[in-house]
């Protein structure tokens, strides 16, 4: 076999096993994470969680005021249903007209995963809301997990993964997954202080949307790169 050969099999083969435990970490992160959702889930209905939801609801209903609460009723209209359908159908048509039509299937991969997940998990455990703060309007929908947590980190996780991985920019690199993660807190938090989650909800929240938003992002990155495994 010609050196040249043998030099282009050992890049194959390196590629290969980097694919592979890019693979395998993935894998593992997944399914610790499924294993921290279904552990959380067994916690909350054994009503071992109580004093946890109850101590964190109280101390940060404890710092409330009008200005806080003004600004966390916009921060959790951010991470409604409507808001996120609206600026995922601008960003879909945003992403395909700059000719990154994978971002735009992307975008539309993620989401329609959260509904069918949001819909799926909220029946299976059919947990009633607590109490809302200020009365604030009690959606119809049940409380675990939460949505508006597990459909921001979908969206803005994936918004910020197409970003990131297609920008020669460090500077954007760094910027979109941090303001994606502030905002993602933030919708969060915002359902805690008014009193339509429990904690553990918006845990729950983002721990099935990272799920399913670093599935995705894993797939885009393994297949988005065909050309490392035959050069």
């Amino acid at each position: 076999m010609s050196e040249p050969k043998r030099s282009t099999d050992k890049v194959h083969s390196a590629r290969l096993k980097a694919y592979a435990i890019e693979l395998l970490i993935g894998l593992a992160v997944a399914g610790s994470l499924l294993t921290l959702l279904r552990w959380m889930a067994s916690e909350v209905f054994e009503g071992d969680t109580n004093a946890f939801d109850q101590a964190v609801r109280n101390g940060i209903h404890s710092a409330s005021s009008p200005a806080l609460t003004s600004f966390f009723i916009g921060v959790s209209f951010i991470g409604s249903p409507v808001f996120l359908i609206t600026l995922g159908v601008v960003a879909v048509i945003a992403f395909a007209y700059l000719g990154k039509k994978r971002g735009s299937i992307l975008i539309v991969i993620t989401m329609a995963g959260e509904i069918v997940l949001d819909v799926g998990l909220k029946g299976i455990y059919a947990r009633a809301r607590p109490e809302p703060f200020f009365n604030y309007a009690l959606p119809q929908s049940f409380s675990f997990p939460s949505g508006h947590a597990l459909g921001s980190l979908c969206f803005y996780g994936i918004v910020a993964w197409i970003i990131a991985t297609r920008t020669t920019s460090l500077a954007i690199r760094w910027t979109a997954p941090s303001t994606a993660a502030l905002l993602i807190l933030l919708v969060g938090v915002s359902r805690i202080y008014l009193g339509v989650h429990y904690p553990t909800d918006v845990l729950a929240g983002f721990t099935a949307g990272a799920v399913w938003t670093a599935a995705v992002c894993l797939g885009d990155h393994y297949f988005s790169r065909p050309s490392r495994l035959v050069e």
